[in-house]
């Protein structure tokens, strides 16, 4: 795969430096590229035997054919008019050829790159050697004349992050005016789609396809960017656990009718989590156990879905190793039937939270120990305020720009310490203005998530202060809140 994808970079990089010569940029070059490959993958679709080949949606006058069977004069005049004509094209095609130009002005070289693309079977080489041979380009482009450059290793896998982009423009729900996001968290990258998934949540990386929108998801597979229709979150699934990262979490909500992806840059058994597992050494865990620990801590819970996902057994054999792991004490089952899920035990959590508010404790005397001799009195606080990243700040300013005054006003003036009942006040506020995750909650209050579910989201849905949204499906790791109606603010 390498060596055929290197290949061809250095060929089509090689004309680049030609291109160059006569004022084309880098930029045009590849722009221009990628107008010419999709023409003649479209062609070599439509060449192909049923049920594989389709017709070609593109008009027989401004097809690949069209094209290469010209050169001179009439190759540039045809070219000109084929961008202009296939930018008029209502739909998808529209989109992809809108205001596109010919930045290729000598007809004796945009004859020699037609050439140069139709030496090659595109609709042949693999998603992955598509990508490696842009990849490619850029990478000579950041070389220079000096052969130094930087380049940007990805620690979540390419494909992972294609094919969540992929899923979102491929099932969101165009009715919505709302776009496709891509937010960049300091541990995480989301991709958040209007639209809930159409199959059930259970299953989510099974074989099998609802499609939202059929002529979209088409082209998509057509051209090749998609995967097999069904298979795009077990792709995930599986290039994430090839990494070693924790599996890609889903949530899917028909109340916000909303899709988001939550992709962690979090090793499993990393140093850090075999110091953390090296307290249940007495326990004998097996490998299969330590990732299911690990998960249910990073992300606040693990079901027999998940459970299968990341140590690759069947339900049956995940029930029994979950269970193991209840009747260990290590994990607490919640929920019943196909809505069954297991957190940490409390002891665990009440455990980890000692030793997060010890560790909070200890930096704060190390960094103004005359505050903490000052404070010893006073009523408890709240110390799990964290500043947060740049990415955070947006986000955060981006929830203030959208509540109403008084309640932005309440969440400003909570500060680094408030009491831990004005958090609570402000909380039930927040979720009587809209439906909130945790993750998002935590962002809002600007409080680390793990310890403001445990100190408060947890107490106050005991306490019937908040309910969960899907309470029917309360495995969902990523659950979110809602005040209840008949909680009374303090």
């Amino acid at each position: 795969m390498a060596n055929q994808s290197s290949a061809i970079v250095q060929k089509l990089w090689n004309y680049c430096n030609v291109l160059r010569d006569d004022g084309v940029s880098y930029n045009d070059y590849v722009e221009q590229l990628t107008y010419l490959v999709f023409l003649k993958m479209v062609d070599e679709q439509a060449q192909l035997p049923p049920p594989v080949g389709k017709p070609s949606s593109i008009p027989k006058e401004y097809d690949w054919q069209s094209l290469r069977l010209k050169d001179g004069d009439a190759l540039e005049i045809q070219y000109r008019h084929t961008l202009e004509n296939l930018g008029k094209e209502k739909g998808l095609l529209g989109v992809i050829f809108r205001k596109s130009q010919n930045k290729i002005q000598d007809p004796a070289k945009l004859k020699r790159l037609v050439e140069l693309i139709n030496s090659e079977t595109w609709i042949g080489l693999d998603i992955d050697v598509k990508g490696e041979i842009y990849e490619g380009l850029l990478q000579k482009n950041a070389e220079g004349d000096n052969g130094i450059y930087r380049r940007e290793v990805p620690v979540i896998p390419r494909t992972v992050i294609r094919e969540a982009i992929v899923n979102a423009l491929m099932h969101r729900n165009y009715r919505i005016r709302q776009p496709v996001q891509i937010i960049r968290f300091s541990n995480r990258l989301e991709i958040r789609n209007p639209g809930h998934s159409l199959k059930p949540f259970d299953s989510l990386g099974e074989p099998g396809s609802i499609a939202r929108n059929e002529k979209i998801a088409a082209v998509l597979h057509d051209v090749g960017i998609a995967e097999t229709k069904g298979t795009g979150i077990r792709v995930m699934i599986d290039e994430m656990h090839k990494a070693n990262l924790t599996i890609p979490l889903f949530e899917s909500s028909p109340e916000r009718d909303s899709f988001t992806v939550k992709l962690l840059v979090h090793h499993l058994l990393s140093q850090e989590d075999v110091q953390w597992l090296a307290q249940f050494k007495q326990c004998n865990l097996s490998n299969d156990h330590a990732r299911a620990l690990i998960v249910a801590r990073e992300v606040g819970g693990i079901s027999n879905l998940i459970y299968r996902s990341i140590n690759r057994v069947d339900t049956l054999t995940a029930s029994q190793q979950l269970r193991h792991l209840r009747g260990l004490g290590l994990l607490e089952q919640k929920g019943k039937s196909s809505a069954t899920y297991y957190t940490l035990s409390s002891d665990i959590l009440e455990k980890d939270l000692s030793s997060y508010l010890a560790a909070q404790d200890s930096s704060n005397l190390a960094s103004n120990p005359t505050d903490n001799d000052l404070s010893s009195g006073l009523v408890s606080q709240d110390d799990s305020y964290l500043a947060g990243s740049s990415t955070d700040n947006k986000l955060y300013l981006n929830y203030l720009d959208q509540m109403p005054d008084d309640l932005r006003q309440a969440v400003e003036s909570l500060g680094e310490r408030a009491k831990p009942q004005e958090v609570n006040f402000v909380i039930i506020q927040l979720c009587q203005w809209q439906d909130l995750s945790s993750s998002e909650l935590a962002t809002i209050l600007r409080r680390n998530q793990v310890y403001l579910r445990n100190k408060y989201l947890n107490p106050l849905i005991t306490s019937g202060e908040l309910e969960y949204v899907r309470q029917g499906n309360p495995s969902d790791p990523h659950q979110a809140y809602r005040a209840n109606k008949r909680s009374k603010l303090m």
